[in-house]
């Protein structure tokens, strides 16, 4: 090889390297967060305390929904022109997919939702929930008319929603209307999301003086309203976040997100971009796309004492109740992101692992101190091999 030829070879590697340096991914408690400084055009991805870690992308003009698919990607749309466009990005920061759509009927989309068959739903503003192929390919609608904000709930139900009080649902299969409800106390309902521990779903009305977070059961009955703490400012998304807190954004440049405690009453709120760039969607990557998945789950928890991913020096390490798991790693194990709740429901996580103190096991399997690949059979959290009441604690 001539040393010109080396020169090259050796300038390729280091750009590739470069890029692949700045792409910016995430881990289980960071926030992703849509910025606009006119329109939506980036994503930003933020640690647990909003402390910003950089873009995941800062050129996608338009874009709104964001989901995550069973394998942990994330999917966002983007339809502000005569183009729209999904993209799919790798938990560690690189585009890995998506495709883009000359149809007329999905210029103005709101909320993206992953189907349980992996396919994409897109809730458009004048033309119902339209479905497609990960690849592109047109697959059925549901309804017509306003359905920006829609979500996927426990019964292969599909909820819609748009300008108005009306919230229709379908049936995720048959694609027939099963149902509808009225949304006391909204004007529209701008953007959804189930949240699985809940088993509700997070309904945002971005009406500018009426608007907010509105907590329904699956029934659509209201259980709580998470106000905006601040006269005539816009709340545009909601997200739920650790310890049953509620996230959303807000269109003021002072207050681009609002901390709920789980009761509705304001925690806080966060500046996390600078003052030219309001916040506009924000989803939290401990979010499950596969809403009602309670066998997986305790089957999960109990697999979980035989799974040791490594992911990092802290992850894969055990205490006598605790396993540190990554998210990340849970999604590879089991092939989805049902760990996400696994580690939120039963607290498998080093307690220092994420700055903050972790639930202990309460009530689910743990692990033995002296032969960590096994599950404990008593309160003295000796396994099979340590104790004679293994037998009888089956």
């Amino acid at each position: 090889m001539s040393s010109l030829s080396r020169q090259l070879l050796v300038s390729c590697l280091v750009l590739v390297f470069a890029q692949r340096a700045l792409a910016v991914g995430w881990d289980s408690n960071d926030f992703i967060i849509t910025g606009a400084p006119n329109f939506p055009d980036r994503i930003g991805i933020f640690d647990h305390d909003f402390t910003f870690k950089g873009y995941l992308d800062q050129n996608f003009l338009g874009v709104q929904g964001m989901d995550f698919d069973a394998a942990g990607n994330l999917v966002a749309q983007a339809s502000l022109t005569s183009t729209a466009e999904v993209r799919v990005y790798s938990p560690g920061g690189t585009r890995i997919g998506g495709f883009t759509s000359s149809d007329p009927l999905l210029q103005f989309t709101g909320d993206i939702k992953v189907a349980p068959n992996g396919n994409f739903a897109l809730g458009t503003f004048v033309s119902g929930i339209r479905v497609y192929t990960p690849q592109g390919t047109f697959v059925r609608q549901y309804g017509d008319g306003d359905s920006r904000g829609i979500e996927y709930v426990p019964g292969d139900r599909l909820w819609s929603g748009g300008d108005g009080t009306i919230v229709r649902i379908f049936d995720a299969d048959s694609g027939a209307q099963a149902g509808s409800f009225a949304a006391n106390g909204q004007t529209m309902s701008y953007s959804m999301q189930y949240s699985p521990l809940e088993n509700t779903v997070l309904v945002v009305d971005a009406d500018r003086d009426l608007g907010g977070v509105f907590e329904r059961d699956l029934t659509g009955a209201l259980l709580r309203e998470f106000n905006v703490p601040r006269p005539q400012v816009t709340c545009y998304s909601a997200t739920r976040g650790a310890d049953g807190e509620v996230f959303g954004t807000t269109g003021n440049f002072d207050i681009d997100v609002i901390d709920w405690h789980a009761d509705a009453t304001v925690a806080r709120t966060i500046d996390v971009y600078p003052v030219n760039i309001a916040a506009v969607r924000i989803l939290w990557a401990g979010s499950v796309p596969e809403p009602g998945a309670t066998t997986v789950l305790i089957i999960g928890v109990w697999m979980l004492g035989l799974t040791r991913p490594t992911r990092s020096p802290e992850v894969g390490k055990r205490g006598r109740d605790w396993l540190c798991l990554d998210p990340i790693e849970v999604r590879r194990v089991f092939g989805s992101a049902t760990g996400i709740v696994v580690l939120q429901a039963a607290g498998w996580r080093h307690p220092n692992r994420h700055g903050r103190s972790c639930a202990r096991l309460t009530g689910w399997p743990r692990v033995c101190g002296r032969h960590p690949r096994t599950p404990v059979a008593d309160t003295t959290s000796r396994c099979r091999s340590c104790s004679p009441a293994w037998s009888s604690a089956r």
